[in-house]
């Protein structure tokens, strides 16, 4: 019964393993990401913050705060699969 518990153990314990790296990598990237990415969004609305209402709402109709958005977005996506990329080739 102590082999069969041990072999259990060997087998699962590098999946364990590796599955709380994962999660430890994927914390630290997604609370470093959403600081940076509120620090750019609030840079950008505070930049854009001093033009005159009229300026502003017209870029609200024509979809500015919606590009900023996509923009930030898709930078996050492409940060994102860069980390998966880099850790994919470290493990292998």
């Amino acid at each position: 019964m102590a082999k069969i518990s041990l072999w259990l153990f060997s087998l699962i314990a590098p999946f364990i393993k590796q599955i709380l790296v994962v999660l430890g990598v994927g914390i630290v990237t997604y609370v470093g990401f959403d600081q940076i990415l509120s620090a750019i969004q609030s840079s950008v609305v505070s930049m854009w913050a001093g033009l005159p209402a009229d300026v502003w709402n017209v870029l609200a109709l024509a979809g500015f705060v919606q590009a900023i958005n996509i923009w930030l977005s898709a930078l996050t996506t492409g940060l994102a699969l860069l980390a998966v990329k880099k850790y994919t080739l470290m493990t292998s």
